[in-house]
C-alpha cells in the first residue's frame, strides 16, 4: 500500500531535506539562509514549464541535490554583507570572478532578502541590483534586471574559456546592510 502527493506538500519537505544535506557539507549554512536559497535556485536546472531559467509556474526549477552538493564542494559561491560602501564609487557595481569553459552552460544567481513588517502586510526591498556577465574581454554577454525580486538569475553559455566577471550594479540601496550571496553552477553539476 502506498500513496503519492504533489505540489508544495511534497516540494517543501524535499527542499528542507536537501537544505539539511547542504548544511552537513558546510555548517556555516545553518546561519546563512541567503546562501541556502541562492544555491538551491542556482542548481535547480530542471524547469519543465515555461522559461528554462525562471518560470512563473516552476520558479527557478526543481531542486537538484547532486548539483547543490557539487557547487558547495567546489566553493562556487560567495556570501557577503553588503553596505552602500561595498559598491565601487565610480561604477556603482560590485564584481565577482567566475572561471568558465567555452560551451559549458552556466547559471548564476545573486540573492538577498526583503524586509517584511511585523504584520507581514508589507514586504520592502531595501536594495535593487542588476546582474551582468562580462566575458574575459569585458564584453557584456548576459544580463538580468528586475526591480520586483530580491534576486537576479540567468543562464548563459560562454563563447570562450577564461575568467568571466559577475557584475551587480546598484540601482538602489536604501538599507544599512544586506546579507547577499552569489552562486554559479555549470550544467555538468547535474
Amino acid at each position: 500500500f502506498y500513496s503519492n502527493f504533489g505540489g508544495t506538500s511534497s516540494a517543501s519537505p524535499l527542499t528542507a531535506g536537501v537544505a539539511t544535506l547542504m548544511a552537513t557539507r558546510d555548517n556555516a549554512l545553518m546561519t546563512r539562509t541567503e546562501v541556502v536559497k541562492c544555491v538551491l535556485m542556482t542548481t535547480a536546472w530542471h524547469n519543465i514549464e515555461g522559461d528554462s531559467t525562471l518560470s512563473e509556474k516552476d520558479g527557478a526549477g526543481g531542486v537538484h541535490a547532486l548539483a547543490a552538493d557539487s557547487l558547495l564542494k567546489r566553493g562556487n559561491y560567495q556570501s557577503v554583507d553588503l553596505t552602500a560602501a561595498s559598491f565601487n564609487p565610480a561604477t556603482g557595481a560590485i564584481d565577482f570572478l567566475l572561471s568558465a569553459g567555452k560551451g559549458h552552460e552556466m547559471r548564476v544567481c545573486g540573492l538577498w532578502f526583503s524586509s517584511a513588517n511585523s504584520s507581514y502586510s508589507t514586504d520592502v526591498l531595501d536594495m535593487d541590483l542588476d546582474l551582468t556577465i562580462l566575458d574575459p574581454s569585458g564584453n557584456a554577454i548576459a544580463s538580468s534586471a528586475s526591480a520586483f525580486n530580491p534576486f537576479e538569475i540567468l543562464s548563459f553559455t560562454p563563447t570562450q574559456t577564461g575568467i568571466h566577471t559577475i557584475r551587480f550594479t546598484k540601482q538602489r540601496f536604501d538599507g544599512t546592510t544586506e546579507a547577499f550571496c552569489v552562486a554559479w553552477s555549470d550544467r555538468f553539476d547535474t
